[in-house]
C-alpha cells in the first residue's frame, strides 16, 4: 500500500532577491546569485516549485579574529591573514556568497578607519569573482 504524503498549502511566496551584478549588467562579479521565489515551507520541495537551489554563504572578517575557536583558526590558516586572501579560500572552498564584516576597531584597539574599511572591501571585490 503506497504512503500518501500530506500536502499543505502555503499562502505565501519567499520574494526573488539577485545578488551580484556582472560586467553585462554593470557590474564587476562572475556570476550572480539568485535566491527565493518558494512557495512551500523550507525542505517541503514536494509541496511546490522551488525554484533556486540553496545558497552557501561563508563570513569572514577584515581580520584576524582573537576569539574564534583554535580549530576554526587552524582550518582557515594563514589566509586569515587578509580578508582578500580569506574570501578566495572562501571562493574556492564553494561559498557562493561572501559576507564581510568590518570590525569596528583594528586589532590594536584602535578606531577602523573609513580607508580601512574601503580596502578591506576592495581586496575582497579583487580577490573573488
Amino acid at each position: 500500500m503506497p504512503i500518501e504524503i500530506p500536502k499543505d498549502k502555503w499562502p505565501g511566496e519567499v520574494h526573488t532577491v539577485t545578488i551580484g551584478a556582472t560586467e553585462a549588467e554593470g557590474g564587476t562579479r562572475a556570476k550572480t546569485v539568485t535566491v527565493g521565489g518558494e512557495k512551500a515551507l523550507p525542505f517541503m520541495h514536494f509541496e511546490a516549485e522551488m525554484p533556486y537551489p540553496p545558497a552557501v554563504a561563508i563570513e569572514i572578517k577584515d581580520r584576524k579574529p582573537d576569539d574564534w575557536s583554535a580549530l576554526l583558526l587552524e582550518g582557515w590558516g594563514e589566509a586569515m591573514d587578509a580578508p582578500g586572501t580569506w574570501a578566495k579560500a572562501a571562493e574556492a572552498a564553494g561559498a557562493d556568497l561572501i559576507q564581510l564584516s568590518l570590525s569596528p576597531t583594528d586589532a590594536a584597539g584602535n578606531p577602523t578607519t573609513p580607508e580601512m574599511a574601503v580596502t578591506a572591501v576592495q581586496s575582497v571585490l579583487r580577490s573573488t569573482g
